[in-house]
């Protein structure tokens, strides 16, 4: 099993927005992992809230907030 969690910096945008929308993601994640000798594979559910915003333009939003759950599947090698 792994847990671990990311912070992360992003932009969002909309074909009706005139200009993209800057913030961050925080999230954690969760789910099995299987490893042999440095090779491993794991899947995760991963679960975050994303914050942007703009103050500064006209036709975007002032700010948005996302809820964003997804599933990943890594394949992975360690050094």
């Amino acid at each position: 099993m792994q847990l671990g969690g990311y912070i992360g910096y992003g932009s969002v945008s909309a074909s009706d927005w005139s200009q993209s929308l800057y913030g961050s993601d925080v999230g954690i994640m969760l789910g099995p992992a299987y490893e042999k000798n440095n090779f491993g594979i794991a899947l995760h559910v991963q679960y975050g809230k994303g914050y942007y915003g703009n103050y500064k333009s006209t036709g975007t939003p002032n700010e948005v907030g996302l809820s964003i759950p997804r599933f990943i599947l890594k394949v992975y090698h360690k050094f």
